[in-house]
């Protein structure tokens, strides 16, 4: 790298040097790294295009399944950083991931344990190459290769799969929500002040390759883009499940424990329409930008309300959760059994917050526990007054795919 007066802005070789003068900028600088490393030189740069598949794969996470790689005398578009027209904060860091990926393409960047995922992006998030493809250090169900090609955070979890949230938007603190609760197809997804009904949770199912599907909590619908549509500013609502590009989502870490929800088939982010904080603002599919009505927060709670009485049912035998005999008194046995109806098979939710509840016997009003806090596998469960220990806290994780 070198200074040369003679240079306006910058220029680059493939032979490994570049030449910056006196009106460098950001956008200029970038582009002519690029050069330097390899870009427009080689034999996937044919026909008006860049064929190679890692590039190909992550604009189309960028951009949508319909996006492509335009290429004409050693540039490339988007994210080529070409003109100042293109230059922005989203632009510069999809540039530097397309010009790794375009440089994987090419062969210059090595994958030596052979996992899927190149080096240079395991050494940046991991420090070494111990890390597997299949590997899970965030704990949020999605392998380390999936979250490579999602572009996601492999070290830090938005959602975790099969657990249920309220969304919070960082710039107002209000949460997405189904129009009026309402349970009908196409309802409106809004935001919305208060966090206390159903109709603002939502349970996030990974539906593999790292790819999420939002589930309402009130209505058993998913959150979609109508149509499969690609415009600025469509409406989300909520939909039957129907497995399509429009209903599946990605999580690109927006810093500080928000997130950035981007559909798969538009590209575009889960925002929040001309960043207004009124209740009932729709919410919209709208091209990402980093701002605050686009970056969300995951706060995690329990799919009922507090003080629905339920039955729990074991999905192996169909038999119920059951005080046996049926007792009254702390330490009584609990078991399954067939449902008969009883207050001793019904459980009453008490919503403690960060996703766990208490489960309160109709019959006694005592609560399930695992007795004596035990951690072994086989340990008892049994009824017992509310001692405050997490040996009575549960959560419901969704078995949904």
């Amino acid at each position: 790298a070198n200074y040369n007066a003679g240079v306006p802005t910058a220029q680059a070789s493939y032979s490994g040097w570049i030449d910056f003068g006196g009106s460098i900028g950001t956008r200029v600088a970038l582009h002519e790294i690029a050069h330097t490393l390899g870009v427009g030189q080689h034999g996937g740069w044919t026909n008006g295009g860049w064929w190679g598949p890692a590039a190909n794969a992550l604009v189309k996470v960028y951009d949508g399944q319909g996006a492509g790689i335009g290429t004409g005398s050693g540039h490339f578009w988007p994210y080529g950083l070409n003109y100042d027209n293109e230059d922005n904060a989203v632009a510069r860091e999809r540039h530097c991931k397309m010009v790794a990926a375009m440089r994987r393409d090419m062969g210059i960047v090595a994958d030596s344990d052979n996992d899927g995922i190149p080096d240079d992006w395991e050494t940046f998030n991991f420090g070494n190459l111990s890390q597997s493809a299949a590997g899970d250090p965030d704990g949020d169900g999605v392998s380390n290769l999936d979250e490579y090609t999602t572009d996601s955070n492999p070290n830090a979890a938005g959602a975790r799969a099969g657990r249920t949230y309220k969304l919070r938007v960082q710039f107002s603190g209000t949460f997405a929500a189904i129009a009026g609760g309402s349970t009908a197809d196409g309802a409106a997804v809004q935001q919305a002040t208060s966090a206390a009904g159903l109709e603002q949770r939502w349970t996030a199912i990974h539906t593999g390759g790292g790819w999420w599907k939002f589930v309402n909590a009130k209505s058993g619908k998913a959150l979609e883009v109508p149509g499969m549509s690609t415009t600025n500013g469509a409406a989300l609502q909520q939909w039957p499940w129907l497995n399509n590009a429009g209903q599946q989502w990605r999580l690109a870490d927006g810093g500080g424990g928000y997130w950035r929800i981007c559909n798969r088939n538009s590209g575009q982010v889960f925002d929040v329409a001309g960043v207004n904080a009124a209740d009932g603002t729709a919410i919209t599919q709208w091209p990402d930008w980093k701002g605050g009505g686009q970056l969300w927060a995951f706060d995690e709670t329990i799919p009922f309300a507090s003080n629905a009485v339920f039955s729990v049912n074991a999905m192996h035998s169909n038999k119920v959760l059951d005080v046996q005999n049926p007792n009254l008194n702390d330490g009584a046995n609990v078991g399954q059994y067939d449902w008969n109806g009883g207050n001793w098979q019904k459980w009453r939710v008490e919503d403690l917050g960060s996703g766990f509840m208490r489960l309160v016997s109709v019959h006694s009003s005592k609560l399930l526990e695992v007795a004596g806090a035990s951690t072994a596998n086989g340990g008892n469960v049994q009824q017992f007054g509310n001692n405050g220990a997490t040996c009575q806290h549960w959560r419901v994780e969704s078995l949904d795919q």
